[in-house]
């Protein structure tokens, strides 16, 4: 009880549990980017999955962010988050596995989607029902002081692994690719997947159990209502991650597909585009990290969308005779998420009490997936007209990701206006 009310972040434990954690969403990045952008478009289109389809079902991870909320409950109840946490994340992950195996069956149609749609909801959403458990606990070991910063040089691990990662992959598996054995390369991925979960498994051993106070105070129903949706300051933080997150998966989940299909890139080549994406954000996490610790998460935010807008203008103009323009969206869509990521998390501290932050994460990440999925929902039906039309908008021969950029586009000046003029001038709680 002494150790969690007078922490000694120098301590061994504490020292052991941040590498710890570290190397645990390392790992974790690592197998999220074996499920994602090409890799998971080159496993649909083996599978005979139409491109609408691939961008909804891309676009899953959105609508896995809802069963946050029943993180809520989990949250009330006196439980060890560590062995908690280890399970369903980890079982999680296991799934991904049978993912990349589905292409050994023996059918195809509305059999397989249903099959890829179960196995990546039901993993994501056993992941994200811990997800803000597993922050709140492995946090509770880094100083509130260096959150920011700390989680800058975390993210700059992952990218730094996961550049050389996917490029080896990538090149493995265009090689099976190019020898007419797709299949085995599914089952190289398959693999790895495992690898990396057991490796996964073993980090989280090695984090520090929670400690817990028996007096430990927990938050109300009424007392987190009030803090969140009845919070004005908080309000506004939703009602901004409600329009990123309609603006990035108004597009996102398509991407993939447009680079390997309509672009005919090949899955090399897009991993060393998404290198160079990678080296920029590494590069520019920790500067964003120390920028947020001294301004504050709103302003590295508000930097971060504006270079959001500029990757979709970049999209928007981006097509097969304009391929290269792939590039600078590439770049500047992976430098905005260095100012997001760890900014969206840590802005819930600015404005609700520490005690009752579990729950108001998971609210927001609730309200905002089922708007990104909503989102996606709605651009997919715009995708398969633009097709249908044979790729003509208006009158005008257009792709259908550039309309999308389009919207996105829209969203994301939305919600830099809203950080800007709103939650910009909002005071911060000091805690």
């Amino acid at each position: 009880m002494e150790l969690f009310m007078t922490p000694d972040f120098s301590s061994a434990v504490y020292r052991r549990s941040r590498r710890a954690y570290v190397l645990q969403c390392m790992f974790e990045y690592l197998i999220a980017l074996l499920v994602a952008d090409a890799f998971l478009a080159k496993l649909l289109s083996a599978l005979e999955i139409d491109d609408a389809t691939v961008g909804i079902i891309s676009s899953f991870i959105t609508l896995a962010f809802t069963v946050q909320i029943l993180s809520v409950l989990l949250c009330r109840r006196r439980m060890n988050s560590k062995r908690v946490s280890t399970i369903l994340n980890c079982v999680g992950h296991l799934l991904f596995i049978f993912l990349y195996l589905t292409p050994f069956l023996p059918f195809r149609g509305t059999g397989i989607k249903l099959i890829v749609m179960v196995i990546i909801l039901a993993s994501y959403a056993m992941r994200y029902l811990v997800a803000t458990i597993v922050f709140r606990w492995a946090n509770s070991f880094v100083d509130p002081n260096e959150r920011a910063d700390f989680s800058a040089k975390k993210e700059i691990i992952s990218l730094l692994c996961g550049m050389a990662f996917t490029a080896s992959v990538g090149y493995i598996f265009g090689r099976f690719e190019d020898a007419g054995k797709m299949e085995t390369g599914f089952l190289v991925i398959a693999i790895l997947v495992l690898v990396l979960n057991v490796a996964n498994f073993i980090c989280f051993l090695c984090i520090g159990k929670e400690e817990v106070p028996e007096d430990r105070e927990v938050c109300g129903m009424r007392e987190v209502l009030r803090e969140t949706l009845g919070n004005k300051n908080f309000r506004s933080v939703i009602y901004m991650t409600v329009l990123w997150e309609m603006g990035r998966y108004f597009t996102v989940g398509f991407v993939g597909i447009y680079k390997t299909k309509d672009l005919a890139i090949s899955l090399f080549v897009i991993q060393i585009v998404n290198i160079c994406g990678d080296a920029a954000r590494a590069i520019l996490s920790r500067p964003f990290g120390k920028l947020s610790d001294k301004t504050s998460f709103a302003h590295g935010i508000e930097i971060a969308l504006g270079i959001a807008a500029a990757a979709f203008l970049c999209l928007m103009f981006t097509s097969p005779s304009t391929w290269f323009l792939i590039i600078p969206y590439t770049v500047l869509y992976a430098v905005c998420l260095a100012g997001i990521g760890a900014n969206s998390f840590n802005i819930s501290y600015s404005y609700v009490r520490s005690d009752c932050i579990a729950e108001a994460m998971a609210i927001k990440n609730c309200i905002g997936g089922l708007c990104g999925f909503g989102a996606s929902l709605l651009s997919s039906r715009v995708l398969a007209y633009i097709q249908g039309n044979g790729n003509r908008f208006l009158g005008i021969e257009i792709r259908g990701q550039q309309v999308l950029a389009a919207c996105s586009l829209v969203f994301i000046v939305a919600a830099f206006l809203v950080t800007h003029f709103v939650i910009g001038k909002q005071k911060a709680l000091k805690q």
